[in-house]
């Protein structure tokens, strides 16, 4: 039965693309409102006026899966009284007299009835500290949104938007999705909170102030590097020992030195913190 319907849609879609071409096709049937957006589960109509001219005598029609189709002459109102058919398809159309059948389909758009359901936001293959000038990827993942091709989603950093992302999968039916943002690390964004926002964007028919779904903040801490030579790492270690002895008012055991020429400083929100590569052991 799945195999039929697509076989079906498949059919009525070279069909339609093969009408739209017909040389003696001199006018098109028109539907108004030219676009309909429809809220999962509301009721819809459009109205089709097949022709301009007098076609009175022609055969003319409404294609349609759901609902109802009423003839007015040459004019014909299709209703739902609840649209739930995700792959909806409405064509109205008429046979010219060369015998071609003149066709126009409904820009027709059925959107969730609620917002996406979360919006969450991550960093790919990541957790804990950042480290300056280092590449990472946010994730912001919205689920159980519909149609999807309409989502616009913003990451921000603070109150700065970083990028509009649009998906180009055309799923008409709900679907989870994930979008992704790589960004470069730097001092001046420690501390920083980076999230996204997602919206459905459906164009003059649909919402005019569409809800927005944000996501949580994400807080980023990130630790900066300086590299000594060995003169300036024993000087620095020296004093450093003797801040903790004074500070702390502790007993340093012993502090073991090995030959080595460079060291790394992770220096965040002022505090100073020693990263040994077979160059320090220190105990305390």
């Amino acid at each position: 039965t799945t195999l039929k319907s697509v076989y079906k849609k498949i059919a009525v879609c070279i069909m339609v693309t093969m009408l739209h071409f017909h040389s003696s096709c001199t006018e098109y049937p028109v539907f108004t409102p030219s676009a309909l957006v429809v809220k999962y589960g509301d009721p819809a109509n459009v109205t089709c006026d097949v022709c301009q001219k007098d076609c009175s005598g022609d055969v003319f029609g409404l294609e349609h899966a759901v609902g109802k189709s009423t003839p007015n002459g040459t004019t014909m109102l299709w209703t739902v009284d609840r649209l739930t058919e995700w792959d909806i398809f409405v064509m109205c159309y008429y046979n010219a007299d060369a015998g071609d059948q003149c066709s126009s389909t409904l820009d027709l758009t059925l959107y969730r009835k609620y917002p996406p359901e979360s919006v969450s936001i991550s960093f790919v293959n990541h957790t804990g500290m950042m480290f300056e000038n280092q590449q990472y990827t946010l994730q912001c993942s919205v689920q159980n949104v519909a149609p999807v091709q309409s989502l616009t989603v913003t990451f921000y950093r603070g109150n700065t938007a970083l990028a509009h992302l649009q998906s180009k999968n055309d799923m008409k039916k709900p679907v989870n999705e994930s979008f992704t943002l790589n960004i470069n690390s730097s001092r001046e964004y420690n501390g920083a909170q980076y999230w996204c926002e997602a919206k459905l964007k459906l164009g003059p028919a649909g919402p005019q102030r569409p809800p927005v779904v944000t996501s949580e903040k994400l807080r980023a801490t990130v630790f900066l590097y300086s590299h000594q030579t060995n003169t300036d790492f024993q000087h620095t270690f020296f004093f450093l020992c003797l801040f903790h002895l004074i500070i702390l008012s502790l007993f340093f055991p012993l502090c073991t030195f090995a030959q080595s020429t460079l060291i790394s400083v992770v220096i965040t929100g002022g505090k100073l913190i020693f990263h040994s590569k077979n160059i320090v052991h220190l105990d305390i």
